[in-house]
């Protein structure tokens, strides 16, 4: 057997072959798998493959004592029950692992989070009005430079639409359909939620006319017109990098450019990131008075999900010693 970890994609094709899948169907197979799902699961496999190599075991053979080893070596490193959870997925892709072991396993990571229960990744959030009223400052919109354009675009529709970043990172302007009062964003491309079960997302961005500094609809406007000359004739993406060579922006430059400007307007990244947009944005609409099913359907969370309340749901970050001034200087 080899000892050089082969890749996670090539590494998931020889499993398949070790199970007697047949070869003929492979190709067929690993295009259930989406990039970003293999690039996720790569550096799980990069582990796998190594606790197997140093225990002398083949990598391709299951065991329940050997995958609960493993899993109990990676808690004990630190692991947390979110990044022990997704290992296990990732893991029962290698393998046939019968009920009774699937059992156990579940049995395992349920005493995982009891010991170490999950936590959501920010306790707080922070307030969209002091980024929208930076953001109002970067006007008219015609005359601001590409660079600044760009970063305003892509932050306003972070927050707007309260949709993810990699979502974002898909709109084409071929799929942009124009109404007097609205945008609507059609997003055929396979997503991270994508699957027969759910819709495809429809961004539906008005003209906010009444404030015009901050009327995403308006500012796309202009950003398609103002980069009409410099648009490669192949590039039906609607943000681009406005360095040369121009060319469609990827996910972690929408976050780099998303980070700038919430730096800029004054947000703490040491303490969030780029996705903290969606925690924000989805918390102000709470507050604002949208209802949680409105929520839901706006940034494409299941009617029945329990994401928003469970891990974006937050308050701002309050001075925590406010109670006990009022109580001080009670008379």
């Amino acid at each position: 057997m080899e000892k050089s970890y082969p890749g996670g994609r090539n590494f998931v094709r020889n499993s398949f072959l070790h199970r007697g899948f047949p070869a003929v169907g492979l190709d067929t197979v690993m295009e259930s798998l989406a990039p970003s799902t293999l690039h996720q699961y790569n550096s799980y496999y990069q582990k796998w493959w190594s606790f197997c190599i140093k225990s002398e075991k083949n990598p391709y053979s299951y065991s329940l004592n050997l995958l609960i080893s493993f899993l109990t070596e990676e808690y004990k490193k630190g692991a947390s029950y979110a990044t022990l959870n997704s290992q296990y997925a990732s893991l029962l892709l290698l393998f046939n692992i019968d009920a009774i072991d699937k059992a156990h396993l579940k049995r395992f990571l349920k005493g995982v989070s009891k010991k170490n229960p999950p936590k959501p990744k920010y306790q707080t959030t922070w307030d969209p009005t002091c980024v929208l009223g930076f953001l109002s400052s970067w006007y008219p919109l015609e005359e601001l430079p590409t660079s600044q354009l760009t970063q305003k675009m892509v932050t306003l529709l972070a927050l707007v639409t309260g949709h993810r970043i990699q979502t974002l990172s898909k709109i084409k302007i071929s799929n942009i359909i124009y109404f007097e009062d609205k945008l609507e964003i059609r997003i055929p491309d396979s997503i991270k939620t994508s699957s027969c079960k759910n819709f495809q997302p429809a961004l539906v961005i008005p003209y906010f006319r009444e404030e015009p500094k901050l009327c995403l609809a308006s500012v796309i406007d202009v950003y398609i017109k103002k980069t009409k000359d410099t648009r490669p004739n192949d590039t039906d993406y609607l943000v681009l990098t406005y360095k040369k060579p121009i060319h469609p922006a990827s996910s972690q430059r929408f976050s780099n450019w998303i980070k700038l400007t919430l730096k800029s307007s004054g947000i703490d990244m040491s303490q969030f990131s780029a996705y903290s947009t969606r925690h924000a944005a989805t918390s102000a609409a709470y507050r604002a008075g949208v209802s949680i099913e409105q929520i839901r359907k706006t940034v494409g969370w299941t009617k029945n999900s329990s994401m928003f309340n469970r891990f974006y749901n937050r308050p701002l970050g309050l001075d925590s010693t406010e109670f006990a001034k009022a109580i001080l200087t009670l008379k």
